[in-house]
């Protein structure tokens, strides 16, 4: 070997040194802020679950909507069983993504109260409300069959226990930011002649 090859090959085991201290230095940090709270992570993550959540309930809505057509008796149970399997689905990956460590979870520290957080998570019931509305009157729409009071009932009371408990959460100690009023009972919709 002439000492100008000897030369390059140390220089380059010395770039490769290099390159590799930097990606294990950029690992560790990537992975240390893995398990570090990340408000805005935890709801980016919480985000793509609920999105999952919906696209899961608009499938079960067409699951049933083509089995009206040959078999209206049993439409309504296939979507009853399927919205049942999307809900337990939605909860246990709520539960699952309470506990990582970028959405607090394992840490036993208290929350301080956060006004804006508060209004942030009321809100976001609220339009999850005004969604769950929406599909209630979508299903009366296509089938006026389709009991649309009990669902809007069924969309009330997750709305109201959401809110009550986001209330007593040690984030709202100090109350929403701003004023987020309560929806109230819907009415029944008129049969569209």
């Amino acid at each position: 070997m002439t000492t100008s090859t000897i030369a390059r090959a140390a220089g380059l085991a010395a770039r490769v040194m290099m390159i590799t201290a930097a990606t294990i230095g950029y690992s560790s940090a990537t992975a240390g802020a893995a398990t570090m709270p990340d408000p805005m992570r935890c709801e980016a993550l919480k985000l793509k679950c609920d999105s999952r959540y919906h696209m899961c309930l608009s499938r079960c809505d067409a699951i049933a909507d083509r089995r009206a057509v040959s078999a209206p008796e049993d439409s309504e149970g296939i979507r009853s069983n399927c919205s049942n399997a999307c809900d337990v689905r939605h909860e246990n990956a709520e539960l699952r993504l309470k506990q990582r460590p970028v959405c607090d979870g394992g840490h036993p520290d208290p929350v301080p109260p956060d006004p804006q957080a508060c209004a942030a998570k009321l809100l976001w019931i609220k339009s999850d409300y005004v969604h769950c509305k929406g599909r209630c009157h979508a299903r009366f729409d296509q089938r006026p069959a389709f009991d649309c009071s009990e669902c809007l009932s069924g969309c009330y009371d997750v709305y109201r226990s959401d809110t009550a408990t986001t209330i007593a959460d040690p984030i709202c100690a100090d109350g929403p930011a701003e004023e987020v009023p309560l929806e109230p009972p819907p009415a029944a919709p008129a049969p569209t002649n």
